[in-house]
């Protein structure tokens, strides 16, 4: 048991009055703090224990008029649960409270008390006990702490916030966690949180964003899912879908006519009407479907949409005959007026731009009527420019509030209290792309995003913590970008870290680990220093829900960091906790745990011998009886990262048991090592160390790709035993 410099100087304190004081029980003095576990039988050392983990603990005072004791807590949510405790077990019946009984962070007591915060930094509280129930209530307190250790580590299931499932739902996308999007759209469905409507959308994006196209075109529910208004990113879904299926294979072979051919019998009869107010900024799909789509349509102006947001020459082939240019200003008012009743956004904007940037054609009525409507796009679809285009009109400036435009406009309708503008812009289908060109631009994101989540009225605005909603959106937009991770955003990742590990480390959401690893994988990517504060992370989480379920994340996280900090000091601490842990499940780990446990141990320098004594099983029981990578008939896998350490290591760990051909692609380019890996069985990528060009190379391959969410061996190697466990087990009706 060790104690804090500080938590040491309050026991010496204390234990001096104990020592000295003449109505003090005997069964206390001689006491020393420098040799604790020579007192395991003192009546107090219970509480000293509970002092040294953080718990809430009860210690004494002799004064001339009875005992004066002080609950002390790490923070605010245990005191209150310690005094809880008290008013159930001991108080009234064998003491009372104090006067004053609660000493705050913001009070100045003197002398010890001033010594107490320090300990207790959320504040104490005080109550007292006669000297002859002092022995009663030691034994009070200790069966306190005997039954709360006795207690099954059981969390008590709750129905989750269906916002809450939907942050989880997009960050697992981002991060290629399958299985976790998957669970999200599960637990909607149990607990009916969400329409069904809703959750056919939130399907078809997860099979999008793990290359299942099949599974959209051939879904029964389809037609009647395209009838319905749906967000943007669904809409995007569906065509990359059909792109896939029935356009792309003709771009390879540059067969123009073929691909319009096959649009117009295969594509156009089922999704036309879809294509035909899509955005073309949104991907390469979007943008080559609607290119078809204006081709077949024989559309001047949306052949000017497509060709002002790309430079794309496949684009170029398939409208090369149509115009692209109209011939008077009543056919734009015409597209415009059309698109505005179809509430197509993206053609809106684009035209109204068109219009109000003509010199002639458009009296003030009309050029009035144009901004009205871009005006009410903007609450659709954020639009820098748009905004700038109309800023110069007053004229009904407040008829609509639209959503900030961007992250930096986000943060200042936060200080400036639109909070309903700011909850828009989170919750908007289809943000802007986060744009950190300058330092300055990163600096001021970096402060104002710091006064958001410290913002008090964020945590509470209208039953939503919007501070919640708005870090989630952040990493999800952070990791998206092409650059991830970026060495001039460390401070901005650190930030949402250390939010993050604040306030989802007793979750035990399997979601909430992977956006750990993602971002402590990407953190230790450009600053080794960050170890320290990761690991003081992961022992905080691992020290919180210290069980089964939390075995593999502790062990992702050590892994993760010895790569490139071998010498971290704590990793040998945790490993052995864990370890003794992993011992009472030993039965129950998969072959991959076990291996990867017993390789962590060796790396950290420790004999096998020794690894096994701690373990607590036999040597012959340690293999798994049933191990999916020994089992499984792949011939080829491939694992993309460019830490190639850790790559190599993974590569070593799974060809120690199967035969299948193992290839490691560094690349940071698309090439020849890319090209082989299509040819893998599976594709092992790992998104914090991987660059986006390497990624876009398996954009036709995406149904093979595992993605990784940290970035050590035994993330690759568990994310190779996840995706083997997923094709082995029966499928259910929702997959």
């Amino acid at each position: 048991m060790r104690l804090t410099d500080v938590q040491a100087e309050l026991l010496g304190k204390l234990a001096e009055n104990w020592n000295n004081s003449a109505t003090a029980p005997h069964a206390i003095k001689n006491f020393r703090p420098e040799t604790l576990d020579a007192h395991t039988s003192h009546p107090l050392f219970p509480e000293i224990e509970n002092l040294a983990a953080g718990e809430p603990c009860s210690l004494p005072f002799f004064a001339s008029k009875g005992v004066h004791w002080v609950l002390l807590a790490t923070d605010q949510r245990r005191l209150m649960e310690g005094i809880s405790l008290l008013r159930s077990w001991i108080l009234p019946s064998f003491g009372w409270e104090d006067d004053r009984p609660f000493v705050g962070p913001l009070d100045t007591p003197p002398g010890l008390g001033a010594l107490l915060l320090r300990v207790s930094p959320s504040g104490y509280f005080r109550w007292r006990s006669r000297e002859a129930h002092f022995l009663t209530v030691t034994r009070k307190l200790a069966q306190i702490r005997s039954l709360n250790r006795a207690k099954p580590d059981i969390a008590l299931e709750q129905i989750p916030s269906l916002l809450e499932l939907r942050q989880h739902f997009g960050l697992a996308l981002v991060m290629g966690d399958r299985d976790g999007a998957e669970r999200v759209v599960k637990t909607i469905d149990r607990f009916a949180l969400d329409t069904a409507v809703n959750t056919a959308f939130m399907r078809i994006r997860l099979k999008t964003a793990f290359g299942d196209y099949l599974g959209i075109i051939s879904s029964p529910d389809l037609k009647d899912v395209i009838a319905l208004r749906m967000p943007q990113s669904v809409q995007c879904a569906i065509i990359a879908a059909f792109y896939a299926k029935h356009l792309q294979p003709y771009v390879a072979q540059s067969d123009w006519k073929g691909m319009l051919n096959s649009y117009k019998e295969l594509v156009h009869p089922e999704i036309g009407d879809l294509i035909g107010r899509a955005d073309p900024r949104q991907g390469v799909a979007v943008q080559r479907s609607v290119a078809c789509w204006a081709a077949q349509q024989n559309d001047p102006v949306r052949v000017g949409m497509v060709l002002e947001v790309n430079d794309d020459p496949v684009v170029k082939r398939l409208v090369s005959e149509v115009a692209s240019h109209w011939n008077t200003t009543s056919d734009l008012l015409t597209f415009f007026d059309t698109a505005w009743r179809r509430q197509d956004w993206t053609a809106v904007q684009y035209a109204g731009a068109l219009l109000l940037k003509a010199e002639s054609g458009l009296n003030a009525e009309t050029r009035s009527s144009v901004s009205h409507v871009l005006r009410r796009s903007l609450t659709e679809i954020p639009n820098d420019s748009i905004e700038l285009l109309i800023r110069g009109t007053d004229t009904a400036a407040t008829e609509f509030s639209a959503v900030p435009q961007n992250w930096q406009e986000f943060c200042e309708a936060v200080r400036t209290g639109q909070l309903d503008a700011a909850y828009r812009f989170l919750t908007v289908d289809m943000r802007p792309a986060l744009e950190l060109s300058s330092l300055a631009q990163i600096g001021a994101l970096q402060t104002t995003f710091e006064e958001v989540l410290t913002d008090p009225a964020l945590h509470g605005y209208r039953g939503v913590d919007i501070a919640e909603v708005a870090v989630s959106a952040i990493i999800e937009d952070l990791i998206r970008r092409p650059g991830y991770p970026e060495h001039q955003l460390r401070e901005l990742y650190l930030t949402l870290f250390q939010f993050w590990i604040q306030n989802h480390q007793k979750s035990g959401r399997v979601e909430d680990e992977a956006v750990f690893l993602t971002l402590a994988s990407g953190l230790l990517s450009i600053d080794v220093q960050s170890s320290v504060t990761i690991l003081a992370a992961a022992g905080s989480w691992w020290k919180t829900r210290r069980n089964r379920s939390r075995l593999r994340f502790l062990l992702e996280v050590l892994d993760v960091v010895l790569v490139v900090a071998p010498d971290a000091t704590g990793c040998d601490e945790l490993w052995a906790d864990g370890l003794t842990l992993a011992g009472r499940f030993w039965r129950e780990l998969t072959g991959s745990e076990r291996s990867l446990w017993k390789s962590l141990g060796e790396r950290l320098g420790h004999p096998r011998e020794f690894i096994e004594k701690s373990i607590g099983i036999q040597p012959l029981e340690t293999k798994p009886e049933h191990d999916l990578i020994a089992q499984s008939n792949l011939n080829k896998i491939a694992i993309v990262s460019l830490n190639e350490s850790a790559a190599r290591q993974a590569a070593e760990i799974i060809r120690q048991r199967t035969k299948a051909s193992i290839l490691v692609v560094n690349d940071r380019t698309a090439g020849a090592s890319t090209d082989s890996a299509k040819n893998a069985d599976v594709i092992l990528f790992v998104w914090s160390a991987t660059k986006h060009a390497v990624y876009r190379a398996f954009d036709s391959v995406r149904d093979k790709i595992e993605y990784v969410s940290g970035g050590g061996a035994s993330s690759i190697v568990l994310a190779l035993e996840r995706r083997l466990a997923r094709q082995t087990r029966s499928p259910s009706p929702d997959d």
